[in-house]
């Protein structure tokens, strides 16, 4: 008799709490952390700013601008930009880099 046969709860003990935490953990990450920061490189912010034909005196509103890339890219061009961030040292970043343009 091997002991997985001999203490079968054991094993609902230890896995059942895991079990909750990989999916509590899944699911509240993102509302603790935000999400997975994935930054634009610049081609592709270029690229964002010609297909949306975004030139001066225009609005724009970034939700999830991590370390503010288009909303400085929109700023340099005389867009008035407003982005939103959850994750306070990414605010930081974005908010040093607004002050050097």
């Amino acid at each position: 008799m091997n002991t997985g046969d001999k203490y079968p709860f054991t094993q609902n003990i230890v896995q059942t709490p895991l079990k909750l935490f990989g999916i509590v953990y899944f699911f509240a990450r993102p509302i603790y952390w935000g999400a997975p920061y994935a930054p634009s490189d610049e081609d592709k912010i270029q690229r964002m700013l010609s297909l949306a034909r975004a030139a001066k005196g225009d609005r724009a509103v970034d939700v999830g601008s991590g370390d503010g890339r288009v909303v400085i890219a929109l700023a340099k061009i005389g867009a008035h930009a407003t982005g939103y961030e959850v994750n306070p040292i990414l605010y930081l970043i974005s908010k040093i880099g607004l002050m050097v343009i």
